[in-house]
């Protein structure tokens, strides 16, 4: 690469009048040529830095969106295993809810049934003695009829 050292440094053959340049024009030129490489170079120099910059600041940039990117993707993939569970959860709720129910409902028909032939069996006491009340009662109630018709004959006999 060229620098403006080169530039100073140059050198050129002397020609005979006539077919050469003005010596002082060419040294003049070749100092403002000097001076201009010199802010191009700067220039240049900035720029390059500048391009360094901006090339870290992008790869910054980057390696954040690619950090965005995997985090939407880990945060989308947590909230359908969230979604997945709750289901699941739900599920299991409800099926539970579903056997508690089931076994209440048994436990309540198995109640039923014991009351009902308890029912019936009270019933049938209750029947049995009202039998027994009855037989009880008829057969209290012929004695009475008996001794009545027994006290009756004694009654209607003449005392002496």
């Amino acid at each position: 690469m060229l620098t403006p050292v080169d530039i100073e440094n140059a050198e050129f053959k002397r020609v005979a009048r006539g077919k050469g340049y003005d010596c002082d024009e060419v040294d003049d030129f070749l100092d403002l040529v000097i001076v201009e490489f010199e802010k191009l170079l700067k220039e240049n120099t900035r720029l390059n830095d500048k391009i360094d910059v901006m090339s870290e600041a992008i790869k910054h940039y980057k390696d954040m969106e690619d950090t965005l990117k995997a985090s939407i993707v880990k945060g989308e993939k947590t909230a359908e295993d969230t979604r997945q569970n709750a289901k699941t959860e739900a599920d299991r709720i409800i099926n539970e809810a579903k056997q508690k129910a089931t076994q209440i409902l048994d436990r309540a028909n198995s109640e039923q049934y014991k009351i009902e032939i308890e029912i019936n069996r009270v019933k049938a006491q209750y029947e049995a003695l009202r039998a027994k009340m009855r037989t009880l009662l008829n057969s209290e109630l012929e004695l009475l009829e008996n001794s009545a018709e027994d006290f009756k004959i004694t009654d209607s006999q003449p005392a002496e």
